[in-house]
């Protein structure tokens, strides 16, 4: 138990509301198993519960105090947007059950070894309830699986809330390890008490499906496995998804900053681009590192940023495309977030080079341009 509340410690400090889901789901499943089991109270369980719902939180708040010291209450806010104005998404309650639906039957379709998966997992789940809620079933097992599943799925639906207010797709991903454990558990269960022959039929088909599986990520691997797809640096040498024109605008651009400024020079890139200072080597000259429409900058933290550019002779600025993203959420530079310091650019800045594409709508690995602006009166 106690390694348990130090893995959820930390996993706080990773993502505060995922940290709190998954602590509020490790007392109930203590709880519950405690209550079906009629374990005794103890000196033991009682430090444990007062560690859990006041020590931890307590100590979390701690680290966030100490962490955040110094900054203003808007800056707060974009680092921990959690009330309800800092969010750029809000959907109908209904949204995530279609995109959940549509997403899971297109994995079906995707391929027969998919379709035998998702046969498995229904019958297994099935075959689990069942165990459950028959009374043949002996006690005590009855007692391990609905307890094991139970508490796996608090941690499913504690964990999906991210992505229920959103409809943002990738937050479901926090509910992943939660689905797997879930869905291997009943599978598990329900393979348990199957004839010889049958269990050795469920493990070929389950052996089979995750070959198949593993072959066609294989496959997909190898078609990015190209030069077109391989992004070769100085700090870094990895192949991705992105399509070649990509690689090129990045590459680009990284060589020329790295041919133009000094060693101890800075640059200011925007509206998110920190690759870039990766590629560089160099630090941002500005706290902020996002500029968007969702971030609701204010106008003193814009004053500030300006600031900064000035105190650290910031002459160059890479601006890339994202700029002006239809995207839900990005908005455009100068229009509808961050004028200030789009006045400020356009009066103090002028091109060198434009970049890439700047014709088509951006993405955030596609369609990338940059342009690289200089200080009309270096500092």
């Amino acid at each position: 138990l106690w390694w348990g509340l130090i893995a959820l410690f930390l996993l706080c400090f990773v993502k505060v509301n995922i940290g709190l889901a998954c602590l509020g789901s490790f007392v109930a499943g203590v709880f519950l198993i405690d209550l079906v089991y009629r374990v005794a109270g103890s000196r033991q369980k009682l430090y444990f519960y007062v560690a859990s719902l006041l020590v931890l939180p307590g100590l979390v708040l701690i680290g966030y105090l100490w962490s955040l010291t110094g900054l203003t209450i808007m800056e707060i806010r974009q680092c921990l947007p959690y009330i309800k104005g800092d969010q750029p998404y809000s959907v109908d309650p209904l949204v995530p059950f279609k995109i959940i639906y549509e997403t899971t039957i297109g994995n079906i379709r995707l391929s027969w070894s998919n379709f035998i998966a998702a046969v498995i997992i229904v019958g297994s789940i099935g075959q689990s309830l069942w165990l459950v809620t028959s009374p043949t079933t002996d006690p005590s097992r009855r007692k391990t699986i609905g307890l094991t599943l139970g508490i796996l799925f608090i941690f499913l639906v504690a964990n999906i809330h991210e992505f229920f207010l959103s409809g943002v797709f990738y937050r479901y991903f926090w509910v992943k390890p939660f689905q797997i454990g879930f869905l291997s558990a009943a599978v598990a269960f329900a393979g348990r008490d199957l004839p010889r022959a049958a269990r050795a039929a469920l493990a070929a088909c389950v052996l089979l499906s995750v070959t198949s599986d593993t072959r066609s990520k294989y496959e997909m691997i190898s078609t990015v496995h190209t030069p077109q797809h391989f992004l070769d640096h100085d700090r870094l040498r990895i192949y991705t998804t992105n399509p070649p024109d990509w690689y090129e605008t990045v590459k680009t651009t990284a060589d020329y900053l790295k041919k133009n400024l000094k060693p101890d020079e800075l640059f200011f890139a925007l509206p998110y681009d920190p690759i870039y200072y990766y590629l560089a080597g160099k630090r941002s000259p500005t706290r902020q590192l996002i500029f968007f429409e969702h971030i609701l900058i204010p106008q003193e933290q814009e004053f500030a940023v300006i600031a900064e550019l000035e105190k650290n002779h910031t002459n160059y600025v890479v601006l890339s495309s994202r700029m002006a993203a239809s995207e839900h959420g990005l908005g455009i530079l100068g229009i509808t977030y961050c004028p200030i310091i789009a006045r400020y650019l356009n009066d103090h800045f002028e091109t060198l080079v434009k970049i890439g594409d700047w014709s088509n709508d951006p993405g955030w690995g596609w369609y990338h341009g940059t342009m690289i602006l200089k200080r009309k009166k270096p500092l």
